[in-house]
């Protein structure tokens, strides 16, 4: 991916909805907490299948 369209997309999701959070509320429909929730799920994930650890 282009960092011109990430940055595309990220200058629309302010334009629309105010913020990145907004859009996630907003635009996507989650709550506050499922972005934190599925953020805490692939770290968990990642690290699982990680050759380091962070202990």
């Amino acid at each position: 991916m282009r960092e011109s369209y990430l940055q595309a997309d990220l200058d629309t999701m302010k334009e629309e909805y105010g913020s990145i959070e907004g859009f996630i509320e907003n635009g996507l429909g989650m709550t506050k907490e499922q972005p934190v929730q599925l953020q805490s799920m692939y770290l968990e994930k990642i690290l699982r299948n990680s050759r380091f650890s962070l202990v």
